[in-house]
């Protein structure tokens, strides 16, 4: 774990070229790391996830020897996160599902930032560098909202990249 700085502009922004400016008087080093920087359009659905779940998986192997001592093949753990979306509206659905589906499949990548408004000690725990496990259906399900247009369900899951 460590510091993670997010930032989410109010508006769209498009150019050739991102600068970033860090500023810190209290540094007496002089200079910052940064191990990873991302910029990108950022989505947050009009409508909230009706589901999610995070885990951590552990593609260790293990087996024990005819003695019963356990050993173990360790391999790096990494996180799954499956999110559910039962009432998203057509812009949401078919516009930016259908996208990150279509242009980040299984190949691309993206930052998921499951709350930007939580603590620094859970930020970093939900926040990841990650790709789909794979494509989703998007699906229209009965009812409306506010504006009289269907509604529609989507999933995304989602497994980080180290």
């Amino acid at each position: 774990g460590g510091t993670i700085s997010f930032h989410e502009a109010d508006d769209v922004y498009f150019g050739r070229y991102v600068f970033v400016y860090i500023t810190d008087e209290d540094n007496p080093a002089g200079y910052v790391q940064v191990g990873r920087f991302l910029a990108g359009q950022a989505w947050r659905p009009f409508y909230s996830h009706t589901e999610a779940s995070l885990r951590t998986v552990d593609p260790s192997e293990s087996r024990r020897t005819l003695g019963g001592r356990k050993i173990v093949l360790a391999r790096p753990k990494y996180r799954q996160m499956d999110v559910g979306f039962s009432w998203m509206t057509e812009a949401d659905a078919l516009g930016v599902a259908f996208e990150i589906d279509r242009q980040i499949a299984k190949a691309g990548d993206m930052l998921v930032v499951y709350d930007a408004q939580d603590q620094p000690a859970i930020l970093f725990r939900r926040a990841f560098y990650a790709s789909l496990v794979d494509t989703s259906p998007i699906s229209v399900v009965a009812g409306t909202y506010g504006t009289g247009g269907p509604l529609y369900q989507a999933r995304l899951q989602l497994e980080e990249l180290t």
